[in-house]
């Protein structure tokens, strides 16, 4: 079964989560799809723009502690997070403008793909959740990119509590764009992305897409997405992945 749906509708090509009995966790089935999608719609000329969207409630949990959990090994891991850097360096890649439109919470590497974004509109209700660190990982996106949007002292704040906010706080200072109702998500993708392509020439959009994905792919991959591949190598992670799913205990460390 098909872990991601691509929907062609004019000019708007749709990439869409679609694991939500698993909240749309990102194994890598899911994450090798995302890719497989993203360069069919990036290579397709019809297509202008692109949607990221999730099937359901939650937009994506983040990584799928279960497929962490039935490994033995620590190198194992490495071919997981492998994956999520492969993800996170193709759709910052993407030539095409990108909006992200969250239909529900986000949390870990899902939380983290809103910075692939070009631009980010949510529904209303959202949850929003960095907690990377409570598994002794980081969020490689937030501790590089978002230190820029939300400040470096907010930024490190969330990061080192394994912080959740609401999208309305993100929306305050400028992560989101627009909220909108729950029933009026796709429709609300549609005008921004019909916006962006009638308003502005294929070549100011090449030249914007170019800036922002040259200066967020350079600080994403030299610091954070090397040093999150650094620390997923621990057999400390497999034993928390397990201890949560089968005990369904958090990790503490005082």
């Amino acid at each position: 079964m098909s872990l991601v749906s691509v929907e062609k509708e004019a000019f708007i090509g749709w990439i869409i989560l679609n694991r939500p009995e698993k909240y749309n966790a990102l194994n890598i089935q899911l994450m090798k799809e995302m890719i497989s999608a993203a360069n069919e719609l990036d290579n397709d000329d019809i297509i202008k723009i692109i949607v990221l969207t999730g099937q359901g409630k939650t937009f994506s949990s983040g990584i799928d502690l279960s497929e962490i959990a039935s490994l033995e090994k620590p190198e194992d891991i490495e071919r997981i997070f492998s994956t999520l850097r492969e993800v996170f360096i193709k759709y910052l890649s993407i030539s095409k403008p990108l909006i992200i439109a969250l239909n529900g919470d986000a949390y870990g590497g899902g939380a983290e793909l809103i910075w692939t974004g070009d631009v980010v509109i949510s529904v209303e209700d959202a949850k929003i959740g960095w907690v990377e660190s409570r598994w002794g990982l980081i969020p490689p996106a937030l501790t590089t990119i978002g230190l820029y949007q939300l400040g470096f002292s907010k930024a490190s704040l969330i990061a080192l509590t394994s912080g959740i906010v609401s999208v309305k706080e993100l929306y305050e200072v400028g992560v989101v764009a627009k909220l909108v109702p729950k029933e009026e998500l796709r429709e609300e993708a549609r005008k921004l992305a019909r916006s962006i392509v009638e308003t502005s020439s294929p070549e100011a959009i090449s030249s914007i897409r170019k800036i922002t994905k040259i200066s967020k792919l350079k600080l994403l991959d030299e610091l954070g997405l090397s040093e999150l591949l650094r620390l997923s190598r621990s057999s400390e992670l497999i034993i928390r992945a397990k201890n949560f799913i089968e005990k369904k205990q958090i990790p503490k460390y005082f």
